[in-house]
Protein backbone atom coordinates (compact mmCIF):
# COMPACT_ATOMS: atom_id res chain seq x y z
CA UNK A 1 0.00 0.00 0.00
CA UNK A 2 1.35 3.52 -0.43
CA UNK A 3 0.02 6.72 0.57
CA UNK A 4 1.49 10.10 -0.65
CA UNK A 5 3.39 9.62 -3.92
CA UNK A 6 7.00 10.80 -3.93
CA UNK A 7 8.09 11.46 -7.34
CA UNK A 8 11.95 12.43 -6.22
CA UNK A 9 12.25 8.68 -6.39
CA UNK A 10 9.66 7.63 -9.39
CA UNK A 11 10.27 4.35 -10.72
CA UNK A 12 10.83 3.89 -15.00
CA UNK A 13 8.59 1.93 -15.97
CA UNK A 14 8.65 0.98 -19.79
CA UNK A 15 11.05 3.65 -19.93
CA UNK A 16 9.06 6.10 -18.63
CA UNK A 17 9.10 7.92 -15.54
CA UNK A 18 5.63 8.47 -13.31
CA UNK A 19 5.18 12.11 -14.17
CA UNK A 20 4.42 14.64 -11.19
CA UNK A 21 1.15 16.19 -11.32
CA UNK A 22 2.26 19.68 -11.68
CA UNK A 23 5.55 21.90 -11.43
CA UNK A 24 6.06 24.95 -11.08
CA UNK A 25 3.07 27.39 -10.18
CA UNK A 26 -0.23 25.55 -9.01
CA UNK A 27 -3.24 25.80 -11.10
CA UNK A 28 -6.64 26.28 -11.04
CA UNK A 29 -7.26 22.92 -10.19
CA UNK A 30 -4.56 22.71 -7.71
CA UNK A 31 -5.56 26.44 -5.64
CA UNK A 32 -9.03 24.52 -5.17
CA UNK A 33 -7.63 21.18 -3.86
CA UNK A 34 -6.01 23.13 -1.33
CA UNK A 35 -9.07 25.41 -0.62
CA UNK A 36 -11.14 22.35 0.29
CA UNK A 37 -8.08 21.05 2.21
CA UNK A 38 -8.11 23.97 4.48
CA UNK A 39 -11.73 24.14 4.78
CA UNK A 40 -11.51 20.00 6.40
CA UNK A 41 -8.22 20.90 7.96
CA UNK A 42 -10.42 24.03 10.16
CA UNK A 43 -13.29 21.24 10.28
CA UNK A 44 -10.51 18.81 12.21
CA UNK A 45 -8.66 21.43 14.46
CA UNK A 46 -12.33 22.77 15.93
CA UNK A 47 -13.04 19.04 16.42
CA UNK A 48 -9.87 18.85 18.22
CA UNK A 49 -10.32 21.74 19.96
CA UNK A 50 -14.14 21.60 21.33
CA UNK A 51 -13.64 17.47 21.98
CA UNK A 52 -10.88 18.91 24.19
CA UNK A 53 -13.08 21.59 25.54
CA UNK A 54 -16.05 19.73 26.31
CA UNK A 55 -13.66 16.43 28.05
CA UNK A 56 -11.92 18.75 30.29
CA UNK A 57 -14.91 20.85 31.52
CA UNK A 58 -16.62 17.27 31.81
CA UNK A 59 -13.78 16.29 34.22
CA UNK A 60 -13.01 19.46 35.81
CA UNK A 61 -16.22 21.08 36.87
CA UNK A 62 -18.80 18.32 35.85
CA UNK A 63 -20.49 19.92 33.29
CA UNK A 64 -19.86 19.27 29.74
CA UNK A 65 -20.01 21.64 26.89
CA UNK A 66 -24.16 21.03 25.67
CA UNK A 67 -23.64 21.87 22.36
CA UNK A 68 -20.24 19.92 21.26
CA UNK A 69 -21.38 16.59 20.70
CA UNK A 70 -24.38 17.69 18.27
CA UNK A 71 -21.98 20.07 16.50
CA UNK A 72 -19.29 17.69 15.95
CA UNK A 73 -21.45 15.02 14.85
CA UNK A 74 -23.62 16.90 12.74
CA UNK A 75 -20.88 19.75 11.15
CA UNK A 76 -17.56 19.08 11.76
CA UNK A 77 -17.46 15.31 11.15
CA UNK A 78 -18.93 15.26 7.78
CA UNK A 79 -16.99 18.89 6.53
CA UNK A 80 -13.96 17.04 7.42
CA UNK A 81 -14.62 14.20 5.34
CA UNK A 82 -16.70 15.51 2.51
CA UNK A 83 -14.14 18.62 2.12
CA UNK A 84 -11.33 16.47 2.13
CA UNK A 85 -11.73 13.29 -0.36
CA UNK A 86 -11.87 15.06 -3.29
CA UNK A 87 -8.66 16.65 -3.11
CA UNK A 88 -6.85 13.83 -2.16
CA UNK A 89 -7.66 11.89 -5.03
CA UNK A 90 -6.48 14.87 -7.17
CA UNK A 91 -3.23 14.71 -5.55
CA UNK A 92 -3.38 10.90 -5.52
CA UNK A 93 -2.21 10.78 -1.96
CA UNK A 94 -5.17 8.37 -1.00
CA UNK A 95 -4.16 4.79 -0.12
CA UNK A 96 -3.62 2.57 -2.87
CA UNK A 97 -2.51 -1.06 -3.35
CA UNK A 98 -0.22 -1.52 -6.03
CA UNK A 99 1.12 -4.51 -5.46
CA UNK A 100 -0.35 -5.43 -9.12
CA UNK A 101 -0.19 -1.82 -10.83
CA UNK A 102 2.54 -1.08 -9.86
CA UNK A 103 4.23 -3.81 -12.37
CA UNK A 104 2.11 -2.41 -15.73
CA UNK A 105 2.99 -0.56 -18.01
CA UNK A 106 3.01 3.47 -17.70
CA UNK A 107 0.07 4.01 -19.90
CA UNK A 108 -2.23 0.81 -18.80
CA UNK A 109 -1.80 2.72 -15.20
CA UNK A 110 -3.01 5.81 -16.37
CA UNK A 111 -5.91 3.76 -17.77
CA UNK A 112 -7.10 2.35 -15.17
CA UNK A 113 -7.09 5.62 -13.42
CA UNK A 114 -8.94 7.00 -15.87
CA UNK A 115 -11.52 3.73 -15.43
CA UNK A 116 -11.40 4.68 -11.38
CA UNK A 117 -12.68 8.26 -12.28
CA UNK A 118 -15.33 7.36 -14.36
CA UNK A 119 -16.37 5.13 -11.55
CA UNK A 120 -16.12 7.49 -9.07
CA UNK A 121 -17.42 9.87 -11.25
CA UNK A 122 -20.87 7.78 -11.73
CA UNK A 123 -21.08 6.98 -7.37
CA UNK A 124 -20.57 10.68 -6.10
CA UNK A 125 -22.75 12.19 -8.94
CA UNK A 126 -25.44 10.44 -7.65
CA UNK A 127 -24.75 10.70 -4.38
CA UNK A 128 -24.49 14.54 -4.60
CA UNK A 129 -27.89 14.49 -6.61
CA UNK A 130 -29.65 12.73 -3.93
CA UNK A 131 -28.33 14.45 -1.23
CA UNK A 132 -29.02 17.95 -2.66
CA UNK A 133 -32.49 16.54 -3.18
CA UNK A 134 -32.71 15.83 0.37
CA UNK A 135 -31.37 19.58 1.45
CA UNK A 136 -33.46 20.91 -0.79
CA UNK A 137 -36.73 19.26 0.65
CA UNK A 138 -35.14 19.70 4.70
CA UNK A 139 -34.80 23.46 3.57
CA UNK A 140 -38.34 23.42 2.77
CA UNK A 141 -40.02 21.57 5.47
CA UNK A 142 -37.88 24.02 7.81
CA UNK A 143 -36.58 21.22 9.50
CA UNK A 144 -34.78 20.99 13.22
CA UNK A 145 -33.57 18.81 15.64
CA UNK A 146 -35.42 18.22 18.89
CA UNK A 147 -32.61 18.90 20.84
CA UNK A 148 -31.33 21.14 23.19
CA UNK A 149 -30.36 23.60 20.25
CA UNK A 150 -32.69 23.79 17.41
CA UNK A 151 -30.06 22.32 14.94
CA UNK A 152 -31.48 23.33 11.54
CA UNK A 153 -30.93 19.95 9.47
CA UNK A 154 -30.71 20.95 5.93
CA UNK A 155 -27.50 23.27 7.10
CA UNK A 156 -25.55 19.37 8.41
CA UNK A 157 -27.19 17.90 5.02
CA UNK A 158 -25.94 20.36 2.76
CA UNK A 159 -22.50 19.65 3.20
CA UNK A 160 -23.02 16.14 1.52
CA UNK A 161 -23.81 17.83 -1.80
CA UNK A 162 -21.13 20.47 -1.82
CA UNK A 163 -18.75 17.93 -0.75
CA UNK A 164 -19.12 15.25 -3.33
CA UNK A 165 -19.69 18.02 -5.80
CA UNK A 166 -16.64 19.22 -5.29
CA UNK A 167 -15.26 15.24 -5.40
CA UNK A 168 -17.52 15.16 -8.74
CA UNK A 169 -15.12 17.49 -10.29
CA UNK A 170 -12.01 16.47 -9.04
CA UNK A 171 -13.21 13.12 -10.99
CA UNK A 172 -13.83 15.32 -13.99
CA UNK A 173 -10.16 16.46 -13.61
CA UNK A 174 -8.50 13.21 -13.14
CA UNK A 175 -10.27 12.24 -15.92
CA UNK A 176 -8.92 14.47 -18.67
CA UNK A 177 -5.70 14.43 -16.59
CA UNK A 178 -5.05 10.57 -17.57
CA UNK A 179 -6.85 11.07 -21.47
CA UNK A 180 -3.81 12.25 -23.28
CA UNK A 181 -1.84 9.64 -21.85
CA UNK A 182 -4.10 6.99 -22.66
CA UNK A 183 -4.70 8.16 -26.02
CA UNK A 184 -1.40 9.27 -27.62
CA UNK A 185 0.05 6.55 -29.46
CA UNK A 186 3.87 4.82 -29.26
CA UNK A 187 6.55 6.45 -31.49
CA UNK A 188 7.60 3.79 -33.81
CA UNK A 189 11.16 3.41 -34.25
CA UNK A 190 11.73 5.11 -37.31
CA UNK A 191 10.05 8.37 -35.75
CA UNK A 192 12.69 8.23 -33.01
CA UNK A 193 15.56 7.40 -35.13
CA UNK A 194 15.15 10.64 -36.87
Amino acid sequence: MTGSLDHSNAPVQNGEAFQPLSSGKPGAIDTLARLTTAVSGVALAALAALVTADVMMRYLLGEPVAFVHDFVSLYLTPALFFFGFGATLWRREHLAIDLLTGTLPTRLQKLLELFAAVIGLFVFGLLAWASAVRTANSFAANETLNTLIAWPVWASVAIVPIGTGFMVFFCIASFFRCLPDVLKTRKTTAEVSK
